[in-house]
């Protein structure tokens, strides 16, 4: 099993385009890829989960939290931010409606 997960992962990192981050749902799971790998994961993105995350809308150039109605979900559309500075130092402006 630990190589058909080395391998699909191993697929899944070496043909991105651009940048690819990849979210886990539980620690445990995070920490067996890691282990696998033998990589260490850098404390900001171990902490890091999808409710901090800041979504971007490309065409307007607004940014919302993740879990909000407005947020794009169209990945031609879509932008993720770690942060709100980022999504500001980007020209993009908050949301009316979940106010990030």
């Amino acid at each position: 099993m630990n190589l058909l997960v080395r391998n699909t992962y191993y697929v899944m990192l070496s043909r991105p385009r651009h940048n690819l981050a990849i979210w886990f749902k539980d620690d445990v799971t995070k920490k067996h890829v890691a282990e696998i790998f033998g990589i260490a994961l850098e404390e900001s993105m171990a902490t890091a989960d999808e409710t901090n995350i800041i979504v971007g809308n490309r065409n307007n150039k607004s940014y919302h939290k993740a879990n909000c109605r407005f947020a794009p979900s169209n990945r031609l559309k879509r932008v993720e931010f770690w942060s709100v500075e980022e999504a500001i130092n980007a020209s993009y402006t908050p949301c009316q409606s979940c106010n990030p």
